[in-house]
């Protein structure tokens, strides 16, 4: 029979190389689309690309890094009339001033993103962006 104190130590252990496993395959997740969007050409994969980026680092926590690749996939979607991929970006540059408590800048970045997904028809996206609107009036206490 185990003792218990025994018992702790190993889960400690085991959960601390748990995390850190998760951390280095998200760095490498990372340090794979950074090599892809240096090489890429600017086309509607590219922006893709520089979207998941920007997400996984938010998931990361380092939001100036989320912001640099959201703005740089709604310049190269812009220039091609990628609105998709434009939306994407609003609406993850939304997330980061979200989570930063920014609520005035997290709603201009979801009203900016459901205009788009309005115009798209995309009521998927509609009602993303609606849930997200709402979760920034609900954090504000502005319920009605």
């Amino acid at each position: 029979m185990i003792k218990a104190k025994y018992i702790i130590p190993f889960i400690n252990i085991f959960l601390s190389l748990f995390f850190c496993s998760l951390a280095l395959a998200q760095q490498g997740r990372i340090d794979s689309l950074l090599s892809l969007v240096k090489s890429e050409k600017p086309d509607t994969i590219k922006v893709i690309h520089l979207n998941i980026l920007s997400d996984e680092y938010l998931v990361s926590g380092s939001f100036g890094k989320t912001l640099h690749f959201c703005n740089a996939a709604i310049e190269v979607a812009q220039q091609l009339n990628f609105r998709k991929g434009t939306v994407d970006a609003y609406n993850t540059i939304g997330n980061v001033y979200q989570q930063q408590g920014d609520y005035p800048k997290a709603l201009d970045n979801y009203l900016k993103a459901l205009k788009l997904d309005e115009e798209l028809n995309d009521k998927t996206g509609i009602a993303i962006r609606l849930g997200n609107i709402g979760l920034v009036y609900m954090y504000q206490g502005d319920y009605p």
